[in-house]
């Protein structure tokens, strides 16, 4: 297992993610099918996956449902409330646990849809990130407007598009995460914060002037906290296995 709280930059986590996909790929074989479920799949895939897979999709949104062409499987459902059968090698779960206001239901859900071995991978805002603190301390129409005027996203708020509502409730941060699901039985084989700048680009090309703001504001909150406040991540990554049972084995 590897664990390095520490910055690191999205690249490297991908290829670290990759490698970990990798390995139940090959446990399954050459001539087995993989099946890959993206939870909160939205309209389109976050991940490079093989041909070999079977992907299915759950959304609460049926627009992006329907704009979505990676996924066969679609599943309009809610990951807090949906009973997904226990079919999966492989669970994705990119930029969801923040939307949700009971996020270890849905951890609840996706861990019993995993098979023997299979992995599930968390990708997340960090809550204690300055990202994370402005986005939990500020309401949902600022952030629309900030999509709207401050990113240039007209359709910002509308039915199925961006930003959605946010909560980041404790129960999604990456200890109680790791936590649960060790809890559920489940090993933890990597775990990584990082930043990523995909706001603060767009930001950049919109406003220099908010962009050496937001630069500055973070920096200065990261000072007055002590580091409690970290303006040098912005997400988390991590990857938890379900053990192979010892009949699975044999």
């Amino acid at each position: 297992m590897e664990r390095k709280p520490v910055r690191s930059n999205l690249l490297e986590v991908q290829r670290i993610i990759d490698q970990q996909a990798q390995r139940v790929l090959d446990a399954v074989g050459a001539d087995g099918e993989i099946y890959v479920l993206e939870a909160g799949c939205g309209s389109a895939t976050q991940f490079c996956l093989p041909e070999k897979i079977r992907l299915a999709g759950i959304d609460t949104s049926q627009e992006q449902l329907d704009r979505n062409q990676f996924v066969q499987d679609k599943i309009l459902g809610d990951l807090e409330q949906y009973e997904l059968p226990p079919n999966y090698d492989i669970i994705l779960c990119y930029d969801v646990l923040e939307h949700l206001e009971h996020p270890q239901l849905a951890l609840g859900h996706m861990i019993r849809a995993m098979r023997p071995g299979a992995i599930l991978i968390i990708s997340a805002p960090a809550r204690e990130s300055f990202k994370g603190v402005v986005t939990r301390l500020t309401p949902h129409w600022f952030h629309v407007f900030v999509y709207k005027y401050m990113l240039g996203d007209r359709f910002a708020g509308q039915p199925g598009r961006h930003p959605f509502p946010t909560y980041l409730k404790k129960e999604m941060g990456s200890n109680a995460i790791i936590q649960f699901t060790s809890k559920q039985g489940l090993s933890l084989e990597f775990v990584r914060s990082y930043g990523q700048n995909t706001i603060m680009d767009r930001l950049k090309n919109t406003s220099v002037l908010l962009y050496y703001l937001a630069i500055f504001s973070g920096v200065l909150t990261r000072f007055l906290t002590a580091g409690l406040i970290r303006s040098d991540i912005s997400d988390f990554a991590l990857v938890v296995r379900k053990p192979i049972e010892a009949s699975t084995a044999d």
